[in-house]
């Protein structure tokens, strides 16, 4: 006897896995409206390759000719056999189907005909017909790139995979940076835009052009060698010239934090979500390609994301500012969301310094959950706003 579930094609795809993600199947048909203007079948086959890598079944598309109860009910008689049990899945289905589906298991009561819906936020059975809703336990947790593969697309260009590389040292030293500059957000940008100059091995060499500059360089240098992240620290002149060179003392994957001002609050919310254990997933600072489609020309079109977590059937994508946020970071991150994550992705801003001039507000209003002014923070309070980041989005 076979287990076997029915479904209608929805234009995302966490809906069409939702099923499959609690209950073992050994035939999935997918039923699709062709009229529809969202369906396509690059988009059909991207969805059966997937399910068939994750679930060990290739699903079976199957065209409905009209959009009427009675086409509905026609196909569901040609593949369902008295032998077998037969699960509809009503979750994200039009509502032709959805009656056709409740209309064809009401005509044959049993227990192999039922019909479930899933909530993506819940993660749970929500009803089921004729019996009542089952607890059925999670068989598998997605990952950044299964997000990312369910909108079509995938991971690229960047130099790895995403992955934090961790270690005792290397978690030490992203504390310690962040703490020796979240308080002088202002100062760290200017000090990582100081003109770089060629320097012997091991070794870093700044120009500063002004006095602002070169005050801006004193300043950021004696944090970071107190906080024992640099050494041999000396501000030479020549030709007229101010050079500032100093040798990093910080693991090799952790050089690129000193030449970037933005990716030590990325690494540290990174931390931060990882050890919360709150996620399945968690990836800082992965290249997404935009459209889904394979090139090597180097103008394929493709997004930086600085910040992806993923938990449950909910994909977060964080935006992280090391500056106050505004209202186009705002917008921006919303679209990255909506485009990467589909229609249950959360967006989120993070941010070093206060929300002003109605920032928070507009936040509100848009969906994004703002942590904002996380140099106030302490790590347990940023994780207790991830835990709510969780609670609001499941309600």
């Amino acid at each position: 006897m076979a287990n076997v579930l029915i479904e209608f094609y929805d234009r995302d795809n966490i809906d069409n896995i939702l099923s499959l993600l609690h209950g073992r199947y050994d035939r999935v048909y997918c039923l699709y409206y062709p009229a529809a203007p969202f369906v396509k079948k690059t988009d059909l086959a991207a969805l059966s390759d997937f399910i068939v890598s994750h679930f060990s079944v290739r699903p079976v598309f199957l065209k409905v000719r009209r959009n009427t109860i009675d086409a509905f009910l026609s196909v569901f008689e040609s593949v369902v056999r008295a032998s077998d049990t037969y699960e509809f899945d009503i979750t994200g289905g039009s509502d032709i189907y959805i009656a056709a589906a409740g209309c064809f298991v009401g005509s044959h009561a049993s227990e192999s005909v039922t019909l479930h819906r899933y909530g993506a936020k819940t993660d749970r059975m929500l009803m089921r017909y004729p019996a009542p809703p089952e607890d059925r336990p999670r068989l598998l947790s997605l990952s950044v790139p299964d997000m990312i593969a369910l909108r079509g697309t995938f991971l690229t260009r960047g130099e790895s995979d995403g992955r934090l590389f961790r270690s005792d040292r290397t978690d030490r030293e992203v504390r310690a940076l962040w703490h020796a500059v979240k308080d002088v957000s202002g100062s760290w940008n200017k000090f990582c835009m100081l003109r770089p100059v060629a320097a012997p091995e091991g070794r870093q060499c700044r120009r500063p052009t002004s006095s602002e500059e070169l005050a801006t360089a004193h300043k950021i240098v004696s944090r970071l060698k107190s906080a024992g992240l640099v050494s041999h620290v000396s501000f030479d002149t020549a030709g007229g010239r101010t050079y500032l060179t100093f040798t990093p003392c910080v693991a090799p994957e952790n050089e690129k934090l000193l030449l970037q001002a933005g990716t030590v609050l990325e690494r540290y919310a990174c931390l931060c979500a990882e050890d919360s254990g709150l996620f399945s997933d968690v990836r800082t600072g992965i290249e997404i390609d935009w459209d889904g489609l394979p090139s090597r020309n180097a103008d394929n079109p493709y997004n930086e994301i600085d910040l992806m977590l993923v938990f449950d059937n909910t994909a977060v994508l964080a935006s992280c500012k090391n500056r106050e946020p505004s209202k186009e970071d705002l917008y921006e991150i919303t679209v990255m969301a909506r485009h990467f994550g589909g229609k249950y992705a959360v967006p989120m801003l993070l941010c070093t310094q206060p929300a002003q001039g109605g920032v928070a507000v507009r936040a509100k209003e848009m969906g994004v959950f703002l942590i904002d002014g996380i140099k106030s923070r302490s790590e347990k309070n940023l994780i207790a706003r991830l835990s709510e980041l969780i609670r609001k989005s499941r309600a």
